[in-house]
C-alpha cells in the first residue's frame, strides 16, 4: 500500500468515525427530549383517565372491564373469553377446524337450578341460529336453550344425559352438551359476544338477573324464583317463549 493509499484509507475512516460522533451527539438531546416529553405526558394521561373515570359511566364500564380478570362476577362463574356467546346465553366454541361444541353458560344454570334432565336433539337435525336446540329440565321447569349458530347436528354428549348435573359442575367444558358443523360461521358470528365484550355485556345480565330478584344471588337462588317468575326470566334473558 502506497502513502496515497494510506492517507485515503485514514481520512475515509476519519470521516465514517466524525459521522458517528456528530450522529450519537445528535441522538443524545432527542432523546432527553423524548425522555422529558414521556414524563409529562404520563401525569397528564394518569390525570385524564381519572378525570374520565369521574364523569364518564361508559368510559368507566369499559375500564373496569378491561382491567377486570377475575373468573366470577356476583358468585357466577363467567364465560371463558375464548367462546361466542349467544343473546339467550347458548355458548359456542370453534376449533381452527371448524369444529363446533355447543353448551350453556351458568347465569342460565343459576336460574333454573339443580338438573334433573336433558332433551337432546337426534343426530342429523339442522337447526339455525336462535332455534331451540337442546332442552333442559330442573323438576317442572324447562329451559329451551338456542343455537348459538345454524348447522347440522353431528354429535350429542351422552355423559349429561346420564348425569345432568356434569352441565353445571364443568359447564365450559366436558358439560358441553350437542356438537355442531356450523355453515354460517362467518357470518353469524356477528351477532355473537366474545372476549372482553362478551364479557362486560355479560356483567349486565347478570346485573338484569339480580334486578328482577332484588337481592344478592347465591348457590340456592333458583329457590326464590317462582313459577311466574321464573316465565318471566325465560322470556326475557333466554329466549323462551313459554319458559
Amino acid at each position: 500500500m502506497t502513502h496515497a493509499d494510506a492517507a485515503k484509507k485514514l481520512a475515509k475512516n476519519a470521516l465514517l468515525y466524525l459521522g458517528l460522533t456528530v450522529a450519537m451527539m445528535a441522538a443524545i438531546p432527542l432523546l432527553a427530549c423524548l425522555v422529558y416529553c414521556v414524563r409529562l405526558l404520563v401525569p397528564l394521561l394518569i390525570v385524564a383517565a381519572i378525570v374520565a373515570l369521574a364523569v364518564s359511566p361508559t368510559f368507566r364500564r369499559w375500564f373496569m372491564g378491561e382491567a377486570d380478570s377475575s373468573s366470577r362476577y356476583r358468585g357466577v362463574v363467567y364465560p371463558a373469553a375464548s367462546l361466542w356467546v349467544h343473546p339467550a346465553h347458548g355458548w359456542a366454541s370453534v376449533d381452527r377446524a371448524g369444529a363446533t361444541s355447543i353448551g350453556i353458560d351458568t347465569l342460565a344454570l343459576t336460574a333454573l337450578g339443580t338438573l334433573t334432565a336433558v332433551r337432546l336433539p337426534e343426530i342429523g337435525t339442522y337447526v339455525k341460529q336462535g332455534q331451540t336446540l337442546f332442552s333442559l329440565v330442573h323438576g317442572e321447569r324447562r329451559l329451551e336453550v338456542k343455537a348459538p349458530l345454524s348447522g347440522r347436528v353431528t354429535g350429542v354428549n351422552q355423559r349429561v344425559v346420564d348425569q345432568p348435573t356434569l352441565i353445571s359442575e364443568r359447564p365450559y367444558g366436558s358439560g358441553w352438551v350437542v356438537r355442531i358443523e356450523p355453515d354460517a360461521l362467518d357470518q353469524e358470528k356477528a351477532s355473537l359476544r366474545h372476549g372482553s365484550t362478551m364479557r362486560r355485556w355479560w356483567r349486565g345480565e347478570v346485573e338484569r338477573f339480580s334486578q328482577r330478584l332484588g337481592g344478592a344471588l347465591n348457590a340456592d337462588v333458583s329457590r326464590r324464583i317462582d313459577d311466574a317468575k321464573w316465565l318471566e326470566l325465560a322470556s326475557e334473558l333466554f329466549g323462551n317463549r313459554t319458559g
